[in-house]
């Protein structure tokens, strides 16, 4: 009988998504393009008037996003989450006044998309390398996406009061930095071919089978597939800042969590042959009688990526492989 396929190897983890800090957003180094997002500058204010026709101006412009959190990078999504808009300023000729408005959160990174299912060999015969037979390998599951890049909190309000001739002027605290997405899984490897059984082999020559019967063997059975692994979570975003009087600024959105890889294929079954030719063989008499042998079992297709956390998604598992050939004669 031949022997079992070996089992592929299973997939790595993604790497989790940094963490926003301050204004900044998060970053991770084992995948690209998944950079939280920036948070808002402070909302500063200038003022001119007086108790009774107080003016504030805020100093918000294309140059630093209108004060608004900016947005995360996409990851393999596509799509960009949107930074938090900014608290609408508070300009008043009260004494003593309130906060005004926080900053609005950044929106969560997009999820990684996960991993495809890896194929199953078509090569349920193996081949030859010089006189060693050398059996398929199933095909490989895909890896998953990056998840996106919170987008950046935006700016709180900036606070303006009149108070005994005296205006105070305070500006709106800066957002916080979006979490970076979780990088995507790496697939595992699909599973060897079970080793193969041949009654004759026959390497570059000419073979008289007179008044001879051929038994086969069984093939082995093929190796199960590597399982697909999980995406890295996303990194959670920073707070908005609170040091000045005016409103609080937005929170970040956490990064997106990256997908999962694809289960890994089975091996294909050990084939079964009476007769294996290998180069340039003559077969001058055939054989009285063949008994054919038996093709090994198909190996099982890996398990796919479990999703990191709840509403990611769960990677499909790689296919099964396909039953050993059986052949009285077989030509490589």
């Amino acid at each position: 009988s031949g022997a079992p396929g070996a089992p592929g190897g299973p997939g790595t983890a993604g790497t989790r998504g940094g963490n926003g800090s301050g204004r900044d957003g998060g970053t991770v180094g084992a995948c690209s393009n998944s950079t939280g997002g920036l948070g808002a500058v402070q909302k500063k204010v200038t003022t001119d008037g007086s108790f009774s026709s107080i003016k504030c101006y805020k100093q918000c412009d294309s140059g630093n996003n209108y004060c608004n959190g900016y947005s995360g990078s996409p990851g393999a999504s596509g799509t960009r989450a949107g930074g938090g808009a900014r608290g609408d300023g508070k300009c008043t000729a009260e004494c003593g006044p309130s906060r005004g408005p926080s900053g609005g959160t950044g929106t969560t990174g997009k999820n990684g998309f996960c991993g495809a299912k890896g194929a199953a060999s078509t090569d349920v015969a193996g081949r030859f390398v010089g006189s060693t037979w050398v059996g398929s390998r199933g095909g490989a599951g895909s890896p998953g996406g990056a998840g996106g890049g919170g987008g950046g909190g935006g700016a709180g309000s900036y606070l303006v009061s009149y108070c005994f001739w005296v205006t105070g002027n305070s500006p709106g605290n800066s957002g916080g930095g979006g979490g970076a997405g979780g990088c995507g899984a790496e697939p595992g490897s699909g599973g060897l071919q079970g080793g193969a059984t041949f009654a004759v082999l026959a390497v570059e020559s000419t073979l008289d089978f007179t008044g001879t019967t051929i038994v086969g063997g069984s093939g082995g059975v093929g190796g199960v597939g590597g399982e697909g692994s999980s995406g890295g979570a996303g990194g959670t975003a920073a707070a908005g800042a609170s040091s000045t009087d005016g409103g609080y600024g937005g929170r970040g959105g956490n990064g997106g969590p990256g997908g999962s890889s694809g289960g890994s294929a089975g091996g294909n079954g050990g084939p079964a042959i009476g007769i294996a030719q290998v180069g340039t063989v003559q077969i001058a008499v055939p054989p009285s009688l063949y008994y054919q042998g038996y093709g090994g079992a198909a190996g099982s297709g890996g398990r796919g990526g479990s999703p990191v956390i709840s509403d990611a998604c769960t990677a499909p598992g790689g296919e099964n492989g396909k039953p050993g050939l059986v052949a009285d004669v077989q030509a490589y």
